[in-house]
């Protein structure tokens, strides 16, 4: 599902969202012992922030300086006018650019409509948009609970937006298994890894019980300068392109990124002479990853 489809998906059905889904006691109560650990008027930011039931309302009622963003007009619009003290912003979280850092990142259940190589991604950002020691609170369903809706995990306990039963329709969802989920974070460079797990009935009988499973990471010290990130819009630069950022840079590459950036430097034959007799094949390979997952250093 495009994130234009993922929009007009949650503009048509936003009612019966959240009349199925915002009375989930489980998630109350992790959001309300996620914000009590918080500071005083903490800044936090709610990704996917849906008609802001029961994530916006329970950080507003911590008194927390509270911004939602998400892909639906309908959704935001909501949010606005139930919780003025609020920021809400339409927009795709992928593209999204904040103009400050955050005491704390919630992302419930916004994860599972983006690529498996836009989820890794935004990770990163999530970690880019905290301050140092701000925490990540993920609610998520793992791979393995979606086969009864339909979806099966490849060998790394990946569902890369396959077709799930949700809320009675076929939607491509993505999802990962725990151990992927904790590889993937720490590989971001988030410490202390914890989840918990809470099995959640909607309010309609015929809906399937949701296994959520609760994430909890601090941001370490050890985040690293380079993504990779979600593509944008247009090129940032001209950077230098330092071998061990590089060596880093290509590290962090999950298997469908290295494919991905494989085919497209595939079929390029540019080459740059260096010296009188050294020629290197470049395909001007810096301008091209940076153009893909340009260094953010706002």
């Amino acid at each position: 599902m495009s994130h234009q489809a993922t929009e007009s998906f949650y503009d048509q059905f936003f009612l019966d969202y959240e009349n199925n889904y915002h009375n989930n006691e489980g998630l109350k109560a992790f959001v309300r012992e996620a914000a009590s650990k918080l500071p005083a008027h903490a800044k936090v930011l709610d990704v996917g922030c849906g008609t802001g039931r029961p994530i916006a309302e329970a950080l507003c009622a911590a008194e927390l300086d509270v911004t939602g963003i998400d892909l639906s007009t309908e959704m935001v619009e909501m949010c606005k006018r139930r919780f003025p003290s609020a920021k809400f912003i339409k927009t795709d979280m992928t593209k999204f650019r904040p103009q400050q850092k955050f005491d704390a990142v919630f992302a419930v259940l916004s994860l599972f409509h983006v690529s498996h190589r836009e989820s890794y991604s935004m990770l990163f950002k999530f970690a880019d948009w905290l301050k140092e020691g701000g925490r990540l609170f993920i609610t998520t369903i793992y791979s393995h609970d979606l086969v009864d809706r339909g979806a099966k995990p490849d060998s790394q306990g990946i569902i890369d937006l396959a077709d799930c039963q949700f809320l009675s329709h076929d939607v491509p969802l993505t999802a990962f298994s725990s151990e992927k989920w904790e590889e993937y974070l720490t590989a971001v460079g988030f410490v202390g890894f914890h989840a918990t797990k809470y099995d959640f009935q909607p309010a309609d009988p015929k809906l399937k019980v949701a296994h959520h499973h609760f994430i909890t990471v601090n941001r370490g010290d050890n985040h690293p300068l380079m993504g990779p990130y979600p593509y944008h819009d247009k090129v940032f630069g001209p950077y230098s392109l330092q071998k061990t950022a590089y060596k880093s840079f290509m590290e962090r590459l999950n298997d469908v990124e290295s494919n991905a950036l494989a085919g497209v430097i595939g079929h390029n034959t540019n080459t740059l002479t260096i010296g009188n007799n050294s020629f290197f094949v470049l395909s001007f390979l810096s301008t091209l990853i940076l153009s893909l997952f340009p260094l953010d250093y706002s």
